[in-house]
């Protein structure tokens, strides 16, 4: 089953992160994502964060929320290639959910 974590706070990135690396350490083939919202965006802006993020991309897609970003002043423009935006985190986690991805908050 495909997973979706939803991740809306600082405090809690290496927690999510951990989450992942035990995910792919079982060798977890299906996909994840990661949808950042509220002050959690900021976290893709912090270069010393994005090594770590880079590494794991080609496992998992990561996603910024667009209403966050835009409320915290942040430029998409300025995100790596590696970071995907949606217009509403929110409603990106709906969807995932309802073509059957399990739902993980962080």
């Amino acid at each position: 089953m495909p997973v979706v974590f939803h991740i809306n706070e600082n405090k809690k990135w290496q927690h999510l992160e951990k989450n992942i690396f035990n995910l792919l350490a079982e060798e977890y083939t299906d996909k994840i994502v990661v949808i950042a919202n509220g002050e959690a965006v900021s976290h893709y802006f912090e270069y010393s964060q994005l090594v770590t993020i880079e590494k794991m991309s080609s496992s998992v897609k990561w996603i910024a929320c667009a209403n966050s970003l835009k409320a915290q002043e942040l430029d998409t423009e300025l995100l790596p290639p590696f970071i995907d935006v949606t217009p509403n985190g929110v409603i990106e986690i709906l969807n995932r959910q309802i073509v059957g991805y399990g739902y993980i908050k962080v």
